[in-house]
This record gives structure tokens, sequence and C-alpha cells, in this order.
């Protein structure tokens, strides 16, 4: 009997020392691990002799320490923690500058402006990144600015070339956010990228070449998407495992072995729509040794985290082997329903109308949820 629970998420709690490990390990942002130890001296001592060593890169040495020391002290003192940080991890990059303007941003918009612009004067061209987001996107709440955040992406363009500003600066071109939309200018700021080897880059030249509707295009795009899945692109790897998994791309023929690998290196990402073909993979044995338990686990563990195609999902599987509790299928499809998946809806209508799963109590509540979730009357 499988339990579902949407509404929990387990984290155990690990000591400091066990903490700097894993962050090392794992390489990820690990804004959900808590501690046991409040020590924020043996915190900093460990951080700062990682960051000596160069065991990471600084850029996450920053991060690491910052949500370390929040939770050593407590309510955190922002001052404190900054002074602590900057006399600790002083250095000349803006690196510190520009994670601390990414922390506070959310309470302070002000102060993560001036912090990004700061930055972006000793030459940290990512704090441009960043400037340019705040003014097109309002990320902090701050108002937009369109002609602001052109000038931020130019200048830095210029300066440095660095691939991520020159993908922003395409995406404005092609959008027209600040500036008439010119596709060409964008073509070809999109290839300077791609030259750089920066993923997001190839993968808009690859659209962009794919919108020309003739075979030579689509596989020349291709090509393309296959370079940025390797490079990590997560709408690549979503792409290019749906072409393999189903074999309906032009030019591209089914191989579940090749689907496998690149669900694989979505599922490492994080990628939502690699993740839930990995696990379908797993459960059919398509490309990989049969393992049903590891699948339903695997979507387990995303729809207890709230990704509700993962609910849909599991469902379907369970449905097509005809597993024997037909309720849990039921329950599975109505909390996606319940959660506005769309494609649930149609689902859950097949298995309460035709396979007289569910009762019609259950049912009302989760497509009453649904609409009024949709603002449908």
């Amino acid at each position: 009997m499988l339990k579902i629970d949407y509404q929990t998420t387990i984290i155990e709690p690990v000591t400091s020392k066990e903490f700097i490990d894993y962050v090392y390990n794992k390489n990820i942002y690990p804004l959900h691990v808590q501690f046991l130890s409040t020590e924020f001296d043996e915190i900093t001592k460990e951080v700062k002799s990682r960051y000596e060593r160069n065991r990471l890169e600084p850029i996450n040495v920053f991060v690491y320490a910052m949500f370390a020391l929040k939770q050593a002290y407590g309510p955190a003192d922002e001052e404190a923690i900054k002074n602590l940080l900057e006399a600790n991890f002083l250095n000349s990059n803006g690196d510190f500058e520009l994670l601390y303007g990414e922390i506070v941003g959310s309470e302070n918009p002000e102060i993560a402006a001036e912090m990004f612009e700061k930055a972006i004067a000793k030459g940290n061209a990512y704090a441009s990144c960043l400037l340019t987001n705040y003014y097109v996107f309002g990320v902090y709440g701050n108002k937009k600015d369109y002609k602001k955040a052109l000038e931020i992406a130019t200048a830095e363009y210029k300066r440095s070339h660095y691939p991520e500003i020159i993908y922003y600066l395409a995406s404005m071109y092609r959008l027209g956010i600040g500036v008439e939309i010119n596709k060409e200018k964008a073509f070809e700021l999109c290839k300077e990228g791609a030259e750089q080897n920066h993923a997001k880059s190839i993968y808009e030249l690859a659209r962009m070449i794919d919108e020309n509707d003739d075979m030579k295009s689509h596989e020349e795009a291709f090509e393309l998407y296959l370079k940025a899945a390797e490079l990590g692109s997560p709408y690549a790897l979503s792409l290019v495992t749906e072409a393999y998994y189903n074999g309906e791309r032009p030019g591209v023929k089914q191989d579940e072995e090749k689907a496998f690998k690149y669900a694989r290196l979505g599922y490492i990402l994080n990628s939502v729509s690699c993740s839930i073909t990995f696990a379908s993979c797993i459960y059919q044995g398509h490309g990989v040794q049969q393992d049903k338990e590891i699948a339903k686990q695997i979507l387990i563990e995303m729809a207890n985290n709230g990704i509700y195609q993962a609910a849909t999902a599991l469902a379907l599987l369970l449905d097509a082997d005809h597993y024997e509790d037909k309720d849990l299928i039921f329950k599975l499809l109505a909390k996606a329903t319940s959660m506005g998946d769309e494609a649930a809806v149609i689902y859950l209508n097949d298995v309460y109308n035709n396979k007289k799963y569910g009762t019609q109590r259950e049912y009302e509540k989760a497509i009453n949820a649904y609409n009024e979730l949709k603002g449908i009357n």
C-alpha cells in the first residue's frame, strides 16, 4: 500500500560539520537544511577553511555561510551577519555584494540594487544579469524599467561579452523589451553566445532555426538541442527526452535508451518533465532495468513536494498496470485536479464516469477546487 502525503516534507537536521560535507559533496544550494548546533564560530571557521582551500566555488561559499549563520543566530541579525561575512570573506570581485543583494532583496529592493551596482563596479558580470532581471521583472517588488535594463545589459555586453548577458540581450531584442523587436539581432547574439558554449543561447538559437518549417532546419535545430542538453539546459533536456521517448519529432526515431539517458540528466537537474519520464522509464523498463518500487518512490517524493504532474503520472502508471487499489488511483488524480492539473481533470472524469473509481463527493470536491483555482463559475 502506498501512502501519499502532499503536505509534509521530512527534513532531517544535521550538525554544522555534516552540513558542510553535505553541501560540498552534493554541490547544491541547501536552503532547507537545518542545524542542531547554533555555534556560529564553528560554522564560520569551517566554511572559511573550505573557502581558503578552494574546495568550494567562492560564490557557493557565501550562500552556504549566509544561511548557516542565519540558522546559528536564531532570529537573524542581518547587519551582524553581513559584517561577519564581509570580515571573513573580503574580496575584490563583487561576490559578497552580489550574494548579499540576492539574500536581502525580497525585504529591501533598494539595498539589492545598490549591492548589484557595487558588484558591477568591481567587474562582476553576473551582477549585471541580476540587475537586468531586477528592472525587467521587478523580482523584488521594485518598479520595472525596461530601458534601464537594456542600458545595463548593453553596457555589460560591450565591457565583457559575458555569455549570460549575451543571452539576456538576445532575449530583449527577440521579445522587444526596452527596444524594438529585432529578430536578426537576436539571432546573431545567440550565435555569439553559442560559440561560447552557453547552453541557453544554444537552445534559443535552435528554437529560432526550428521555426523554419523544413526538414533541414529541424535536423540542424535538433543537433543544437542535443548540444544544449549535454550542457545542462533543462528546456533542451525536456525536448530531447520527449523526442526520443515518443519518436514523434521529424527525423528523430524512438529510442528508449537515449530517452532514459537524457531523462536521467534532467532528473539530476530537477527538470519536472524529465523526472517524470525518468520514473516512467524505470517503471516500464524502457532503456533501463525495470524497478516499479523505485519509480513509485520518485513520483511520490515529487508529489509530496507539490509537483502535481507527478501525481497524475503515477496514477496513470498504476492504472495501466491494473493496480489493485483503485481508490488510491482516484485520489491521486483528485489531488492533482484540485491543484490545477488540466490533464488530471480529463483522466479523473474517465476513472469516475467510466471506470467507477472514487465517490461522488470526492469527485465533486476535486472538480470544485479546480474550478475555483481556475476562476471558473
